[in-house]
C-alpha cells in the first residue's frame, strides 16, 4: 500500500514538473521575443496603444505619447516575465527535491530535459518567424514614409503623410454612381453583342483578302489586270474624312442564346452585388485622412508629383515648380516662343496629307485624331537623385493634332524597331544582353549617354 501511494505521488509530481517545465520554456521564449523587439525598436501589436485622437485630431504629440507609453509597457512586461520565470524555477526546485530520492529520478530528468529543449526550440522558431514578420512590416511602413520627399515649406501632418505614403495611384473607396455604373455595364454588353455580330464578317473579309493576295502573287509580271481588279484609291466623302460619327446601333437579342444567358446572369449578379455593397461600403480611409486629401488638393502653394526615378512622391513649392519650368522653356536652344496657337494651321496641313493616303489608312488616322485638338501639355517630374532637384520635361500629346498620325507611324515602325540589334526593351532586357556578352577585352569601358530635352 505504501509503495502504491509513493508511486502515485511520484506520478503527480512528475506531471506537475513537466507542465511547469513547459511554462518555463514559454516564459523564456516570451522574454527572448520581447527583448529582441525592444532592441529592434519594434512594438508588438498587442502592446501598441491606439491613439484615440487618430480619427479626429491626429497630432504628432499624441502619436509620440502613445508610442512612448507602448515602449514603457513593453519594458514593464519584460520585467513581469522575469519575475514569473523566477517563481517557476523556485516551484520546480521544490518539486524536484520532493521526488529526488525516487528510483526513476535519473530517467525522469532526462525525459524532462528532452521535453524542455524540444518545446524551447519549437517556441523559438515560432517567435523568430513572428519577429521577422513584424520587422518586415515595420520596414515596409518606414519605406512608405521614406518614399515621401517634401521639398516645400509646407509641414505635413501624420494624416497627410499616411495618405501620400499610399502612392498617387491609390483610390479612396466611395459609393458608385449607379446611373453611370448601369450605363457602363450596358456599354460593355453592347460591345459583346457587336463582337459576336461581326465575327463572321471579319472572318470572311480575312479569307477574301487572303485569296486576293494569293491571286495577285500568282499573276505573271507585266500582265495587265482587268479594270475590275485594278487598285483604285477611292476618296471618301469630305465629312467622313474629317470625322467619324459613333454608331449607337446594338444587335438585337436572340441571335446567340449562350451570349444572352451570360449577359442576363452577369447583369443580375453584378447589380445585386453592387446594390448590397452600396449600403455597407468598407472605407479604406478614416475621417482625418479624407480631410488630408482635401487639404492637399486645395492647397494653392504646393505641387505634388511623382519622382522621375524611384516612384517617390515629391511635394514642391508651386513657385519653385513654375520657376524651374520657366528656366527650361526660356532656353531658346530647345524652345521657341510662338505668338499664337498653330493647331488649326497644322490641322489643315494634316488633312491635305491624309487625303493622299489610301482610304483604310485615312480612316485609321482620322478615327484617332480629335475633332477639336488642343496644344500639348508641358509638365515636369522632379529628379530628386540629382543636385538641385531639376525637372524632367514631358509634353503630353493626349488630345493633340498628332495623336492619330503618331499612332499610325508607331504601328508601322514598331516591327522594324524591335528587330534592330540595338533595340533595348527595358532595364531587364538590357541586363540580360549585358550578361550574354562574352570574351570582352580587359580594357572594355561601359559608357552611357544622357540626352537633354529628349521630348522635343
Amino acid at each position: 500500500m505504501s509503495f502504491r501511494v509513493h508511486a502515485h505521488f511520484f506520478s503527480c509530481m512528475k506531471w506537475k514538473s513537466i507542465n511547469l517545465t513547459k511554462k518555463l520554456a514559454q516564459v523564456q521564449t516570451d522574454i527572448f521575443f520581447l527583448t529582441k523587439c525592444k532592441n529592434l525598436d519594434i512594438i508588438p501589436k498587442g502592446l501598441r496603444i491606439k491613439n484615440p485622437l487618430q480619427s479626429t485630431y491626429p497630432t504628432e504629440y499624441a502619436r509620440k505619447l502613445c508610442n512612448t507609453f507602448s515602449k514603457k509597457l513593453l519594458k514593464h512586461l519584460i520585467s513581469v516575465l522575469y519575475s514569473k520565470q523566477k517563481l517557476i524555477k523556485e516551484e520546480l526546485l521544490v518539486l524536484d527535491n520532493s521526488i529526488r530520492n525516487h528510483q526513476a529520478w535519473q530517467e525522469f530528468q532526462k525525459e524532462k530535459q528532452n521535453i524542455y529543449h524540444s518545446q524551447l526550440e519549437l517556441l523559438k522558431k515560432q517567435k523568430n518567424k513572428k519577429l521577422s514578420n513584424l520587422y518586415n512590416l515595420q520596414a515596409t511602413n518606414q519605406n512608405k514614409i521614406n518614399n515621401i520627399v517634401n521639398l516645400s515649406q509646407q509641414a505635413l501632418s501624420p494624416a497627410e503623410e499616411s495618405v501620400l505614403s499610399r502612392g498617387l495611384s491609390f483610390c479612396p473607396a466611395k459609393s458608385p454612381h449607379m446611373i453611370q455604373f448601369c450605363g457602363d455595364l450596358e456599354a460593355f454588353f453592347r460591345r459583346l453583342r457587336l463582337k459576336e455580330y461581326f465575327q463572321h464578317t471579319q472572318q470572311q473579309d480575312k479569307a477574301e483578302q487572303a485569296k486576293t493576295s494569293q491571286h495577285n502573287t500568282s499573276q505573271p509580271t507585266g500582265e495587265q489586270q482587268p479594270p475590275s481588279q485594278q487598285n483604285t484609291d477611292h476618296q471618301l466623302p469630305p465629312k467622313k474624312c474629317y470625322t467619324k460619327r459613333d454608331s449607337t446601333w446594338t444587335p438585337p437579342d436572340g441571335r446567340n442564346t449562350t451570349l444572352d444567358l451570360y449577359i442576363d446572369c452577369f447583369r443580375h449578379r453584378i447589380q445585386t452585388d453592387v446594390t448590397r455593397k452600396h449600403h455597407r461600403l468598407q472605407q479604406n480611409l478614416n475621417h482625418a485622412e479624407r480631410r488630408a486629401i482635401d487639404n492637399l488638393r486645395n492647397n494653392p502653394d504646393i505641387i505634388i508629383k511623382e519622382a522621375d526615378k524611384g516612384g517617390a512622391v515629391v511635394i514642391m513649392n508651386k513657385t519653385d515648380y513654375i520657376q524651374e519650368a520657366h528656366r527650361q522653356l526660356s532656353n531658346t536652344a530647345f524652345y521657341i516662343k510662338l505668338d499664337s496657337d498653330p493647331t488649326q494651321e497644322y490641322k489643315k496641313e494634316l488633312n491635305k496629307i491624309v487625303k493622299e493616303l489610301p482610304p483604310h489608312i485615312q480612316e485609321q488616322i482620322l478615327t484617332n485624331t480629335p475633332t477639336e485638338p488642343r496644344p500639348g501639355t508641358f509638365y515636369l517630374l522632379p529628379k530628386i537623385h540629382k543636385p538641385g532637384n531639376p525637372g524632367r520635361p514631358i509634353i503630353s500629346g493626349i488630345g493633340t493634332i498628332t495623336v492619330g498620325v503618331s499612332g499610325y507611324m508607331d504601328s508601322v515602325l514598331k516591327p522594324y524597331a524591335i528587330s534592330a540589334p540595338s533595340y533595348v526593351r527595358d532595364t531587364t532586357d538590357f541586363l540580360r544582353k549585358i550578361q550574354s556578352l562574352n570574351n570582352l577585352p580587359n580594357n572594355t569601358i561601359l559608357a552611357t549617354m544622357d540626352v537633354e530635352s529628349v521630348c522635343i
